[in-house]
């Protein structure tokens, strides 16, 4: 049943594919400085938004002509094929307590490639949404957003509490799904603001880090280790503070990380973002908090101190170049109770993407990232890829890459995780996805 629904939904999206082919405009999405989605595009703000005013109007959808409603509804859906060259899946390891770790609620195992699960063709997402957009300059207004995500990538967008419930909770629940296909409900918030002001409160996806969840908004199909051990979700409330165009302010609360709600666990959620012109952004984003709800065993009740960060430089010298660098950093307390057991353990890496546009067709880019584990094991992780983004018209993205990965000390592949130490240290692996917006 599920492979036929597959084929199903694979056959959907070629022919949707190939009825958006036939309607093909002349301002491609690669284009970021006239993206209607995009933040720079303001249609409510003329002045911000003349280098690409016909852009933003010219769309034959609600969620490309923002200038006509407040109200807005999309989507896309996302099909890809990916190998390796060991023909295997995504390997989990198995914790002596609890059993296997499928990383229900986040981005799984950051050694592992959390958004290509299978050896073979596979959905990714199918993602549905609608929202009011707030348009503080009449004063104060009301706005919110709802999205609803289905496929292999549905695992890391659940929430504790929510979708599923975790191991230790006496109401343990199975999770929205089976086998690799899992539901979400990827965001579910409401937005009050006033002038330079906003509030959100729900559901919303993490800032952290500069790759998006969403397939169409980030350039590679797979994703890197730097995202895997950066929360995907946060429910809770956060501010935003905007005293001018070039600076922004944001705090708040939020219920750890990829969690709905849970009284014992509480995160402290900061950033601040720079934008002084058009060729150069800078964003911090930093997250103080405690999991004190993951399991008990006969040693006592897990305790989960943590501090996470991440810092993304973005430069745009020019139409064509595009470079990020981003810096992230996990640090957990990972220590059973008494104290005397308790240990630290984390992540952090360096993850840098160069994207070159041809034109508004096609771009090649390519990522180079390193990330070092340490505490229960050590072990220095490399990841390289190549990619090519062809975008034939507004609502179609083609993008296939080669990745190689290699590990040193206690490490695993994505796609061999055998005892520690991996007998094999490096890997090759690749595919493609087709996106279709709508």
């Amino acid at each position: 049943m599920r492979k036929l629904i597959k084929g199903c939904l694979g056959v959907a999206t070629a022919v949707i594919a190939v009825h958006f082919a036939l309607a093909e405009v002349n301002a491609g999405l690669l284009d970021r400085g006239c993206d209607p989605c995009a933040a720079a595009c303001d249609p409510c703000d003329a002045a911000a938004c003349d280098p690409c005013e016909a852009a933003c109007n010219s769309g034959l959808f609600q969620r490309s002509n923002r200038s006509a409603s407040l109200w807005n509804f999309g989507g896309h859906l996302e099909a890809g094929i990916w190998g390796n060259q060991w023909g295997n899946k995504n390997t989990y390891w198995t914790d002596p307590f609890v059993g296997p770790q499928v990383g229900y609620g986040n981005s799984a195992d950051p050694r592992l490639l959390p958004n290509v699960r299978n050896t073979g063709l596979q959905m990714n997402q199918a993602w549905f949404f609608v929202e009011r957009q707030l348009n503080t300059k009449r004063g104060i207004d009301f706005g919110g957003r709802i999205d609803f995500a289905y496929g292999t990538d549905g695992q890391f967008l659940q929430s504790d509490g929510l979708e599923f419930r975790s191991r230790s909770d006496s109401k343990a629940s199975i999770p929205w799904g089976e086998g690799d296909y899992f539901a979400a409900i990827a965001q579910a918030y409401a937005e009050v603001g006033f002038n330079n002001v906003n509030v959100k409160v729900g559901k919303f996806l993490s800032p952290f880090g500069h790759e998006s969840a969403m397939s169409p908004d980030r350039f590679f199909y797979s994703l890197s280790h730097a995202y895997g051990f950066q929360p995907a979700t946060h429910t809770g409330v956060i501010a935003t503070w905007s005293p001018n165009k070039k600076v922004a302010f944001a705090g708040g609360w939020c219920s750890n990380q990829n969690t709905f709600y849970n009284e014992d666990d509480n995160t402290a959620v900061f950033g601040a973002i720079f934008t002084p012109n058009k060729k150069v952004s800078l964003a911090y984003w930093g997250a103080i908090g405690q999991d004190k709800s993951l399991w008990t065993t006969t040693w006592g009740q897990f305790k989960d101190n943590y501090f996470l960060q991440s810092v993304v430089l973005t430069l745009k010298p020019n139409q064509r170049w595009e470079y990020t660098f981003e810096w992230s950093l996990l640090n957990a307390d990972n220590g059973w109770e008494p104290k005397a057991q308790r240990g630290y353990a984390g992540y952090y890496g360096i993850n840098n993407e160069l994207i070159y546009r041809f034109n508004k067709k096609w771009a090649a880019g390519i990522r180079a990232e390193w990330m070092h584990e340490y505490g229960i094991a050590t072990a220095n992780y490399y990841e390289y890829t190549v990619g090519v983004n062809w975008t034939p018209n507004q609502w179609l993205l083609i993008r296939p890459e080669v990745r190689y990965d290699k590990v040193y000390g206690e490490g695993f592949l994505p796609f061999n995780a055998t005892p520690r130490p991996d007998p094999r240290n490096d890997q090759v692996s690749g595919g493609f996805s087709a996106v279709v917006k709508f």
